[in-house]
């Protein structure tokens, strides 16, 4: 009876030393057992039977108050949900950025033009439809992001903006570019991929000051002949389209760092791209080349070359020329041939020094790596 009361006396002892300890935790594990588990839960949703309700509009108006109490100048409400904008929000006059991102927006918040001193606005992946004159109030925005929004056509109401830098319209229906595109005379960076585009309207050539030019996925077949005179361009993605040739202007791209051209039809390249002597990237996966450019060998700061296939649309690329081992050493030649059947080799004069095999340029840049 001794031993069974010392026992006792020690199970009692145990568990008065995690009530205490529950205690110092905050845990009242006695009088709610599950209190543990709801406080796991964050703040910013409400427990209704076994699931969580997420309430961003409760979010978004804390959001705010903080912002309104700490004079913040940017404000993130990015994939809250939201279908409408609390209306403290326009009491925020100082904000500098602002994000509403990847919630349920049916429309344009026309009170976002009480935001003056905003430099960045995006609203990508909402569903504006359109953007009304309510942003020509936004004098001092200098990037705005619309992707993904529902935009079918080129949204002129921007085009009042004089100070815009950066235009985010990739993802949208549009068809076109508006011709007044060339207003936004300012602009650095111009994102337009999959945007159902069959041309780039000629005027974007006058958009001197552009550095950035997207244009993936789309209906491209041709280039505006005057691309050349976007002499600040240094980098341009203009993959999957259906561009067949470049203009000869190409090569007055003097400050091009990165090239992108893969899933189109080129068989070939103007001589004047030979004149990109900034070149470092360059990708001509999956066109139509017939042989190797030449104009590409002399291109002494390339260091990334990819001249695969992939797919239907393939390159057929059997030779290279030996002035292609003028390249950097340090270039990453991506030669993902499909098989050569002996019967597509082309026949080459032995005597002919310009070019070597492919299988021995391989072993020649592998003998170096």
């Amino acid at each position: 009876r001794t031993t069974l009361h010392k026992y006792s006396a020690c199970i009692k002892s145990f568990f008065g030393l995690l009530i205490l300890i529950a205690c110092f935790l905050g845990i009242d594990i006695l009088k709610n057992p599950s209190l543990s588990a709801q406080r796991s839960i964050k703040d910013d949703g409400k427990k209704e039977g076994n699931d969580l309700i997420f309430d961003g509009m409760k979010i978004a108006k804390e959001r705010i108050a903080e912002a309104k109490l700490s004079g913040a100048k940017e404000l993130s409400l990015a994939g809250f949900r939201l279908k409408e904008l609390p209306r403290e929000l326009w009491e925020l006059t100082d904000l500098n950025k602002l994000e509403l991102d990847a919630n349920q927006l049916t429309g344009f918040p026309d009170e976002v033009g009480k935001l003056k001193e905003l430099t960045y606005l995006s609203l990508s992946e909402n569903n504006i439809g359109e953007i009304t004159n309510a942003i020509e109030e936004l004098k001092n925005l200098e990037e705005l992001q619309l992707s993904n929004s529902g935009l079918s056509e080129f949204p002129n109401p921007i085009l009042g903006l004089l100070k815009r830098r950066k235009l985010g319209l990739s993802d949208n229906p549009l068809g076109s570019l508006s011709p007044k595109i060339s207003e936004l005379s300012q602009l650095r960076e111009l994102r337009t991929s999959n945007c159902n585009l069959k041309k780039l309207p000629n005027k974007i050539c006058n958009l001197e000051h552009l550095k950035r030019l997207e244009a993936n996925h789309n209906d491209l077949s041709t280039l505006p002949k005057e691309i050349g005179s976007l002499k600040n361009l240094t980098l341009l993605l203009l993959s999957n389209n259906r561009i067949h040739t470049l203009p000869d202007s190409f090569g007055k791209l003097q400050k091009l760092r990165s090239l992108e051209l893969r899933h189109n039809n080129l068989k070939g390249l103007p001589k004047s791209f030979e004149e990109l002597k900034g070149l470092t990237n360059l990708d001509l996966a999956s066109n139509r080349l017939g042989v190797f450019p030449q104009e590409i060998c002399g291109l002494s700061k390339l260091q990334f070359l990819d001249i695969g296939n992939f797919k239907r649309i393939s390159n057929q690329i059997t030779i290279i020329p030996r002035s292609a081992t003028r390249l950097s050493l340090d270039i990453y030649i991506t030669i993902n041939l499909l098989p050569i059947i002996e019967e597509q080799r082309k026949i080459i004069d032995p005597d002919d020094i310009d070019f070597v095999e492919m299988e021995k340029l391989r072993e020649y840049w592998k003998g170096r790596s």
